[in-house]
């Protein structure tokens, strides 16, 4: 297994002052299909965006995401 570093940008959502369903990407500014991948975290989200196919990593409870790597950034390792 090789390691690979990435950059991640912190981008606050203010989630508490509206819904989840209201959270836009921010490349193309679509609004976001919200995933709950673990029950058990329900702070922990996934976001997804339809049009530009881009990934997110949410905390709900701090109102922050990332923009997750795509398969481009994997294939540069």
């Amino acid at each position: 297994m090789s390691s690979i570093f990435v950059s991640l940008d912190r981008i606050c959502t203010f989630i508490g002052t509206r819904s989840l369903d209201e959270i836009e990407c921010s490349r193309c500014e679509s609004f976001l299909y919200i995933h709950q991948p673990d029950e058990q975290m329900v702070d922990r989200l996934i976001g997804t965006c339809p049009d530009c196919l881009a990934w997110y990593l949410i905390d709900a409870e701090k109102g922050n995401m990332a923009l997750l790597p795509d398969e481009n950034d994997l294939r540069r390792a």
